[in-house]
């Protein structure tokens, strides 16, 4: 032992042990020297639990946790910003720094459907990315309606009215479909305005006896003093064998 070791105030058993006379001025116990701790370590406010479970210097002064380190988190992921519960719920580095939060990737959503812009809430529902790309919305999805229907123009109002893609596509407007009007019957070239009287005097079973054989449908159809008068005007100015007589006006 020196005499400038002794006159330090240092025991035989620090002086022995190899410690130099710095560590033992910068406050360095004979345990923390013996567990193998540098003075650097020391010096930069690390404990000896902190060092003996494996932390290194780097991953003390980032401000990494020793709670953080023993659960296995990694520097980078530490430095993205990730937390303790997000890291320990399984959550990958790319996922969380592409803002993913830690309910929206435990609910299962993929990295993908976040990025879309996809809220937790659509994800739930069972909406799939592409039906949110299209645009549709999520009341629309949960309505039952499907993509092509979504994509076809049709609105929701449409859809609930019990409207079918193949009738809203032939150019059938709402109002024509609620009135009764059938696919054929539209298709046919027949107006509403046509169609609901028919409906009125006689039904479908009427409307195709005078629309069905020649294809002249009925054009003007007016109430005469209470009783429905028929008028059938053909478009050749011919009347068939197939026009059905009106009912007599009341005297």
């Amino acid at each position: 032992m020196r005499l400038d070791e002794y006159s330090s105030g240092m025991r035989l058993d620090e002086y022995s042990s190899g410690m130099r006379l710095d560590e033992y001025s910068s406050g360095m116990q004979l345990d923390e020297y013996s567990s193998g701790m540098r003075l650097d370590e020391y010096s930069s406010g690390m404990r000896l639990d902190e060092y003996s479970s494996g932390m290194r210097l780097d991953e003390y002064s980032s401000g990494m946790r020793r709670d953080e380190y023993l659960s296995g988190m990694q520097l980078d992921e530490y430095l993205s910003g990730m937390r303790l519960d997000e890291y320990s719920s399984g959550m990958r580095r790319d996922k969380y720094l592409s803002g993913m939060r830690l309910d929206e990737y435990s609910s299962g959503m993929r990295r993908d459907e976040y990025s879309s812009g996809m809220r937790r809430d659509e994800y739930l529902s069972g909406m799939q990315l592409d039906e949110y790309l299209s645009g549709m919305r999520l009341d629309e999805y949960s309505s039952g309606m499907r993509r092509d229907e979504y994509l076809s123009g049709m609105q929701l109002d449409e859809y609930l009215s019990g409207m079918r893609l193949d009738e809203y596509s032939s150019g059938m407007r709402r109002d024509e479909y609620l009135s009764g009007m059938q696919l054929d019957e539209y298709s046919s070239g027949i107006r509403l305005d046509e169609y609901s009287p028919c409906r009125a005097f006689g039904g479908r079973d009427w409307s195709e006896g005078i629309s069905r054989n020649s294809g002249r449908l009925p054009q003007v159809l007016s109430l005469c003093k209470g009783s429905l008068v028929v008028a059938l005007e053909a478009r050749d100015d011919h009347f068939g064998p197939e026009c059905v007589a009106s009912s007599r006006p009341e005297s």
